[in-house]
């Protein structure tokens, strides 16, 4: 009844858990699985310590439509089930219990398959549910991640900001409301991060948008706003007194402008909200001044050195170059001489300094790459998506040279190299279209 095609089951091997009490157990032992490497898992469970025998296991999940989770090499480390008849007893939603292999502060639903997705359009959507996540991907929206019944991590979002800074969060209607607790919120602006909301009709979610109406879905997270933007707007549809607006804007508003890094965001929404709201601009500040941030602690919110997308994608494009030299045969339908002559053509003089710079970490770039790709499908398609962000990457750095001569320029007020060099960014800045139209 939700609109899962079937393409869509197979690609998230959605599957079901039937109601007996040991049916897994019973199929897991006939493969010699043993009980300890069961309960490890997480896929059974034990009555209690004292009792022995078959008798005093059960499946964990029964009566369940059932959702692998992944970690961000696509590998199945714990599972989701939706109950599918509902009853008080049990929850709607139950996860696998965390294990040596599933961690619920790191694992994201769907990451593995949204990855290249969220790095292509600079963006990720967050949405509450394993429904919405697998509606939302099947209508397009391939950037599109969900808790693992879990609030938003520092490790959840510091994963989501290496690919992009940019998120924004789709949730239903009915969950619309402010989110003054919400901690997700509050670490997504600490670690500087664009966040915006998605408004969705009331009484709606992604998966109901995604099935009905796809092109007003589409609209929706076109139209999103900055959650600040977001919640002023709400309070001022509600046609409130001055003087209770600006109780709810110092409740509701300020203290996500309080979470922003940046003294110039805080002063342009400060600015936003005073037009908006007709409060002066003294008076928030001073409100501001009074609220107590809550910092997410520094060694917490970036656990490793930020790494530029550039970097990480000469690391991939070199380490795939460098593993196919290391063997005498590779994917047959993926043709290396031509990958490393384009990227030679890309990278130029810079070529020549990365293949001196990975030569001194060979044996860890060749197992990095032989892990990741090893058994990889589709390798064609991910080796000519990295090409070209490549490509765009460096076309961007080429474009921000440029604007610094044109700045230049125009300081100096030399019309002739204020022509050049802003023929020079049209043509890059055209040429960076055109690589991001063929991604």
């Amino acid at each position: 009844d939700r609109g899962v095609i079937d393409e869509t089951i197979k690609e998230f091997r959605i599957g079901f858990a039937p109601s007996e009490w040991r049916e897994l157990f019973d199929y897991l032992k006939s493969r010699n699985v043993s009980e300890a490497d069961m309960l490890k898992c997480g896929l059974i469970k034990r009555k209690d310590e004292s009792s022995r025998g078959t008798e005093s296991y059960y499946d964990t999940f029964r009566g369940r439509i059932m959702f692998p989770l992944c970690d961000s090499a696509g590998r199945t480390v714990g599972f989701s089930g939706r109950i599918l008849v509902a009853d008080l007893k049990n929850p709607k939603y139950l996860n696998s219990p965390e294990t040596v292999f599933f961690n619920k502060s790191e694992i994201l639903f769907g990451f593995d398959k949204a990855k290249t997705e969220i790095r292509r359009k600079d963006y990720s959507i967050l949405v509450e549910g394993q429904i919405d996540l697998v509606m939302m991907h099947q209508v397009g929206f391939s950037n599109t991640v969900a808790g693992s019944g879990t609030a938003l991590t520092v490790e959840h979002l510091t994963k989501l900001r290496r690919l992009s800074p940019r998120i924004i969060m789709a949730y239903d209607g009915d969950s619309a409301g402010f989110l003054a607790s919400n901690r997700s919120a509050q670490i997504a602006l600490q670690l500087g991060m664009e966040l915006k909301i998605a408004e969705m009709p009331e009484g709606k979610d992604p998966a109901d948008l995604a099935k009905e109406t796809p092109e007003v879905l589409k609209e929706v997270v076109k139209h999103s706003k900055h959650i600040i933007d977001f919640y002023t707007d709400v309070l001022i549809k509600r046609g409130l007194e001055p003087r209770e607006l600006g109780k709810e804007v110092e409740k509701n508003v300020l203290p996500y402008v309080s979470m922003l890094p940046s003294s110039i965001e805080k002063s342009h929404f400060i600015k936003s909200i005073a037009k908006k709201t007709f409060i002066k601009e003294d008076a928030l500040w001073d409100d501001l001044k009074k609220i107590n941030t809550g910092k997410v602690e520094a060694h917490k919110v970036e656990p490793k050195p930020t790494i530029r997308r550039v970097d990480a994608i000469e690391r991939k494009v070199l380490g795939l170059i460098m593993w196919r030299k290391s063997k005498e045969d590779g994917p047959p339908e993926v043709n290396f001489e031509e990958v490393e002559r384009r990227a030679r053509s890309i990278l130029g003089e810079r070529m020549k300094e990365l293949e001196e710079m990975f030569e001194k970490e060979k044996d860890s770039i060749l197992f990095e790459t032989e892990a990741y790709y090893g058994e990889k499908n589709g390798l064609e398609k991910e080796v000519e998506e990295l090409l070209k962000g490549l490509e765009e990457e460096l076309l961007k750095k080429q474009f921000g040279e440029a604007m610094i001569r044109l700045q230049k320029a125009e300081t100096g007020r030399n019309s002739a190299e204020i022509l050049k060099y802003l023929e020079d960014c049209q043509r890059i800045s055209q040429k960076i279209n055109e690589v991001k139209q063929k991604i």
